[in-house]
């Protein structure tokens, strides 16, 4: 499930940049999204079900009808649970991995500007805390990187794995 939210998400956001799937294309991704939906990573936690959880939301945001409804349901649910579990008061990924916190933080922009391209009322509502997140984590990246901005070498932190600070 993990690697199919990544191919998922990549492909909604390859389309919204202008490169246009093409139908069947877009017939994969809804397999996938139903496949997912049955599939979600609970066992796992953190990141992995994090990544599930914004495949939905966008597949839901990307599809019409009760099955992408369902989708962008389960999604935002999750997302309401797992963000104040994932995202500590001083802005860190409970995960303590520099690396894995800029992942969840392009995750949560991703979303954002998602949310914001959407006019979703079910979504758009969710974008203030969503804001008020991102900005307490965008802070503690700062503190945790390299005055160049690489990250800084803790837990299993590695290079060319997360997006640079720069990127984010």
């Amino acid at each position: 499930p993990y690697p199919l939210s990544l191919r998922m998400v990549n492909w909604i956001k390859a389309d919204a940049s202008g490169f246009d799937l093409s139908p069947d294309a877009w017939q994969s991704v809804a397999v996938q999204a139903r496949y997912l939906s049955e599939r979600l990573e609970w066992h796992l936690l953190g990141n992995h079900l994090f990544v599930n959880a914004k495949a939905l939301i966008l597949a839901g945001l990307a599809f019409e009808g009760a099955e992408a409804s369902r989708w962008l349901s389960t999604g935002l649910g999750i997302l309401r649970e797992q963000l104040p579990e994932q995202v500590l008061e001083d802005g860190g990924h409970f995960e303590r991995s520099p690396m894995y916190h800029a992942l969840a933080l392009e995750d949560l922009l991703d979303l954002i500007n998602a949310a914001d391209a959407s006019e979703v009322a079910e979504v758009v509502q969710e974008t203030a805390d969503w804001r008020r997140t991102a900005g307490r984590m965008l802070f503690w990246l700062r503190t945790l990187s390299h005055p160049d901005g690489r990250l800084g070498r803790f837990n299993d932190t590695a290079d060319g794995v997360a997006p640079s600070n720069f990127e984010i």
